[in-house]
């Protein structure tokens, strides 16, 4: 028996993972899961849970490294030091978590900077979604 090439492999294990889900929670919750994996990225092999790490994983990483880049930044062009830097990095951990815990929302904080500043920045919505369609296939019949 031949080797299997890892893109088959993956291929297998993929519509093992949704026959099994669709078998154990119906096609609703197989859509969902498409769906939920088609905006993180998530790969397939995580059931739910180890999807909510995955996506708490990369959340994490974002605001990691915009942190970093937006203290670089503050340094570089303001002039900021340790001092000014490290309180940025409070009040940035500040605001995250009260986003986080539900006392404040991106559109209160848009709002904030349009009425006291009169910048307006939006958020970049990521508008794929996964479309799930019947492919048919012609089938190459003999003619008789």
């Amino acid at each position: 028996m031949a080797r299997m090439s890892k893109e088959e492999i993956a291929r297998r294990e993929g519509i093992a993972y949704a026959c099994r889900l669709a078998k154990e929670k119906g096609l609703d919750a197989l859509e969902k899961d498409m769906r939920d994996r088609g905006v993180t990225d998530c790969p397939v092999g995580l059931d739910s849970k180890d999807m909510e790490k995955f996506v708490e994983n990369v959340k994490n990483n974002v605001m990691d490294t915009f942190l970093i880049m937006t203290a670089c930044t503050l340094q570089d062009e303001f002039g900021f030091g340790e001092k000014r830097i490290s309180r940025f990095i409070g009040r940035f951990h500040s605001k995250a978590e009260c986003i986080a815990e539900g006392y404040a929302t991106w559109a209160d904080m848009q709002e904030q900077l349009k009425d006291e500043l009169k910048i307006e920045l939006e958020i970049r919505k990521n508008e794929k979604d996964v479309l799930i369609r019947k492919k048919t296939r012609k089938r190459n019949r003999p003619s008789t």
